[in-house]
């Protein structure tokens, strides 16, 4: 007996270490590449780098935690850690930073495109998660998704809400895995596809999303791709501070905006379409300040659109423009009422 429980021993002990193995990779390989990519340690590498090593931290904090539990706490010093359960998160600022991990590994595959893009209502979309936890499932599954790609070809992730479930999809055009295999893909221990796997990614997800009440689901096609999916309970979201909106179908200013917003410690968000918008409106209180681009593109008014706002019971509403505002007509306040002012296309943080 004492013997099966020695061999048990070292079997945990192997998968911790298989575990802190496959997990820890992910990040480091972030990290070696920003501080070759970013050797003047600007801002953004700066972030990259912070971002990285908290991941490491956190995994590491995590298997010290399993290693606590597997062996009751009684070989080795006493590890005063708290058992971390799990808690309300937005999901979408833990999707952000495992993207950005993502794209900057990416950087040196230039024919591999990562897109990623959050619908209107999960914007502010909250699950019960545990944050490490949830990061490092995404990026096991964004990673397979890479690996099934190879050196060109599309990896797309995205974040829904349906029928008030939040929905996370990982979705390549790699080369896909029979239909004989998927059922295996989440036992313990089964590899697909790469000569070094340990078979635990993606047990180890299915059962972190099981935990926090969701399901993992596999749909796969050889030569055609893979989309893997994971769901989760939604829960009733506060409404929550917001200081500003801005609306322009111009994804460059959109971006110019939020990193204004951010260096001026106020709470933007941007959209690219009125309708993204007008889904989220609910969630966005009415008195933010809500910024319009005349030029919405695709014969879309800007004007027409901050009316439909204004009809919506906000009242802070500002047009943004390249013109003039004598452009508009010295009559434009009567014709406009609902409008407080036309503005160039600045954000009001910049200095």
């Amino acid at each position: 007996m004492q013997k099966l429980s020695m061999i048990k021993d070292v079997m945990s002990y192997r998968e911790l270490a298989e575990q802190a193995y496959h997990d820890i990779r992910s990040p480091l390989s972030a990290l070696e590449l920003a501080t070759r990519l970013f050797p003047s340690a600007d801002r953004e590498g700066n972030d990259l780098i912070h971002r990285s090593l908290q991941r490491i931290n956190e995994i590491v904090t995590d298997l010290a935690l399993r290693a606590n539990e597997a062996t009751g706490g009684s070989s080795g010093p006493a590890l005063k850690l708290e058992l971390v359960k799990p808690a309300r998160h937005p999901l979408k600022e833990l999707v952000d930073v495992v993207v950005a991990e993502k794209r900057i590994q990416l950087l040196e595959k230039k024919n591999v495109h990562l897109m990623y893009s959050c619908e209107a209502a999960a914007v502010n979309a909250h699950g019960n998660v545990i944050a490490a936890e949830f990061k490092r499932v995404l990026s096991n599954l964004i990673e397979n998704a890479i690996e099934a790609v190879g050196e060109d070809g599309l990896v797309e992730i995205r974040l829904s809400v349906r029928d008030q479930e939040l929905r996370v999809e990982i979705l390549d055009n790699g080369v896909g895995i029979p239909e004989e295999v998927l059922t295996k893909l989440t036992h313990r221990g089964f590899s697909y596809g790469k000569a070094n796997g340990s078979g635990l990614g993606l047990y180890h997800a299915r059962a972190a999303v099981a935990s926090w009440g969701g399901s993992l689901k596999i749909e796969s096609e050889p030569t055609k791709g893979t989309r893997v999916a994971f769901v989760l309970p939604g829960l009733d979201e506060p409404q929550e501070k917001i200081d500003a909106v801005f609306i322009d179908d111009d994804a460059v200013a959109c971006m110019l905006w939020q990193r204004a917003a951010k260096q001026a410690n106020k709470k933007l968000i941007c959209f690219t379409k009125p309708a993204d918008f007008f889904a989220a409106a609910e969630r966005i209180p009415k008195t933010a300040t809500v910024y319009v681009d005349v030029d919405l593109g695709i014969r879309r008014s800007g004007i027409e659109v901050s009316r439909q706002i204004a009809d919506l019971g906000f009242q802070e509403i500002y047009l943004t423009t390249g013109y003039l505002e004598s452009a508009f007509g010295p009559d434009w306040r009567v014709r406009m009422p609902w409008v407080r002012a036309i503005k160039e296309k600045v954000p009001p943080w910049f200095h």
